[in-house]
């Protein structure tokens, strides 16, 4: 069983596109869940393929508690994610812009540097989110 430490007021009332965009990195990432839950070579785990890396800075963010295995639960890897999120670029979450999500989510937080290597992943999220 997964203990949260807490689960944030502002995370519970997240824009109801981010549950849309999360799922949509889900389906990119794992065919939503018809995939294999262990990816890049065993470097991430989940449902939105969450590697060790990601997960401690989006915990050492928000704080959230469970262990880095709980990404396996996608309500914990939408946590992490939205934490992620928050870290980086929160101006982005401010603005509900998809796009920088999937593209920071995919490239990490020097993404800006290496927009064409996220132009594919971007595409197949925006198919799934229009």
């Amino acid at each position: 069983m997964i203990k949260y430490l807490f689960i944030p007021f502002i995370f519970l009332n997240c824009h109801a596109g981010f549950f849309e965009f999360a799922d949509a990195i889900w389906q990119v990432e794992t065919n939503k869940g018809r995939g294999h839950i262990l990816g890049d070579n065993g470097k991430s785990l989940g449902p939105l393929q969450i590697s060790r890396f990601c997960w401690t800075d989006a915990q050492e963010h928000g704080n959230f508690g469970g262990e880095y295995e709980d990404v396996v639960n996608l309500e914990y890897a939408r946590m992490v994610l939205f934490y992620y999120i928050l870290k980086y670029e929160p101006e982005i979450w401010v603005k509900q812009d998809w796009e920088s999500m999937a593209r920071l989510w995919n490239g990490g937080p020097n993404w800006r540097n290496k927009m064409e290597s996220t132009d594919q992943y971007w595409g197949k999220v925006k198919k799934l989110i229009e």
